[in-house]
This record gives C-alpha cells, structure tokens and sequence, in this order.
C-alpha cells in the first residue's frame, strides 16, 4: 500500500484475527473467560480478581492458566 494508506487485506487480516479471538474467548468456561477478561481486557492484578470474584488467588492463576492453554489450542492455527 502506498504510504500513509493501510493495506486493506492487511486490516481484513486483522478483523478476521479480532473475530477469531473474540469468539475463543466467548467459548472459554465462565471462570476461566470471567478470569481472563478481567486480566488481560481489564488489565486487573491477580489479587484483585480473585477478590472480585470471592475465590483463591490459587484459584485466579489456574483459571488464567487453563484459559490460555483453551485459547492457544483453539487458536492454534490462527497467525497474528
């Protein structure tokens, strides 16, 4: 694309890519997407989620683990 324009199947990419993870995420276990969203969207530290949610900080941590190992087996095939 020439300078100062996006390359429209480069945003293509992107919205298919946005689509894919919203989706993923949308599929997660509710703890393991309530955890992750909290996380990654709210940007929230672990100890804070977990007293939001009224659980273990242990808990919080294996949640958010389990969540990106669903994510990164679901998008596994999808590259940024």
């Amino acid at each position: 694309a020439p300078a100062g324009q996006t390359d429209p199947a480069a945003g293509l990419e992107d919205r298919e890519l946005g689509r894919a993870v919203r989706e993923a995420v949308d599929a997660l276990p509710e703890g393991q997407r309530v955890t992750f969203v909290l996380r990654h969207y709210q940007d929230l530290p672990l100890a804070r989620i977990a007293e939001i949610r009224g659980v273990a900080l242990g808990t919080v941590k294996a949640q958010l683990s389990q969540a990106l190992g669903n994510l990164r087996r679901s998008l596994g095939g999808v590259r940024p």
